[in-house]
């Protein structure tokens, strides 16, 4: 009798586990076509915004950041678009593209966008030291002209 049931939970085991195999065969295809249709739909969506910023320049600043910088950039430099980075992960693609593979101190920053490539320029040190410390806003943003206009070379 004892040997009946240890191979009575014998097969309850293989078949437990066998009947898991097959939930995983047949949901994977569902998983595997699903990530590759929503793949496919995020690189369109981030594809046209490339597109769209092609050969312009994008201020990325976080939302944590208690300096305004967009007064500067609409007075100055009404081209180069402003763009906040919030504290959680964004759900918008192409700021999570254009944020990827960034340290954590990494903002603010400028990128320029040229035939699907981004160029960067951090300025957290510039930002952290002349904003933060010394409170000189006219040498920050004389930082950010000398990097505006090297990066405006770049094609």
């Amino acid at each position: 009798m004892k040997t009946i049931s240890k191979f009575v939970k014998f097969l309850g085991i293989v078949f437990g586990f066998l009947g898991f195999l097959l939930v995983l065969l047949l949901v994977s295809p569902w998983i595997y076509v699903k990530n590759r249709i929503w793949g496919r739909k995020l690189r369109k969506k981030i594809k046209a915004q490339l597109k769209k910023y092609d050969g312009k320049i994008i201020f990325l600043y976080g939302e944590y950041h208690t300096f305004d910088f967009e007064w500067y950039f609409q007075k100055f430099h009404p081209d180069i678009t402003c763009l906040q980075v919030p504290n959680h992960p964004p759900m918008d693609p192409f700021i999570l593209y254009l944020s990827a593979r960034n340290p954590p101190k990494s903002l603010p920053q400028l990128v320029k966008v040229t035939d699907g490539h981004t160029f960067k320029k951090t300025h957290y040190s510039s930002f952290k030291y002349y904003i933060r410390k010394q409170k000189d806003v006219i040498r920050f943003f004389e930082l950010m002209e000398r990097s505006i206009k090297n990066l405006q070379e770049i094609e």
